[in-house]
């Protein structure tokens, strides 16, 4: 998976070669596998969210494209019996 995410960073030009991108795999959590992407740019005055949003958006795709799937929590909920409310009879 970090080949995929690091190829889609070639695509990204304000994302510089040199340093190259790195993704780093920091750990398996609840319901995910927790990754890290490292990378330079050399022009933070043209704003960082722009960018930041541009490279979620290629990791987004790549990983759509890819039939990878971003784990979720999933929740069973068991719903008990509730005593009767006032004025409802009891059977």
């Amino acid at each position: 998976m970090s080949e995929l995410v690091l190829a889609a960073m070639e695509d990204v030009s304000r994302v510089l070669k040199d340093p190259s991108p790195v993704c780093l795999f920091k750990g398996f959590g609840d319901s995910s596998v927790d990754m890290e992407l490292r990378l330079w740019i050399d022009d933070p005055k043209n704003g960082v969210g722009n960018i930041k949003s541009e490279i979620y958006f290629k990791v987004w795709d790549v990983l759509k494209e890819n039939n990878i799937t971003i784990p979720f929590p999933q929740r069973d909920v068991h719903i008990k019996e509730a005593p009767p409310s006032e004025g409802e009879a009891e059977s």
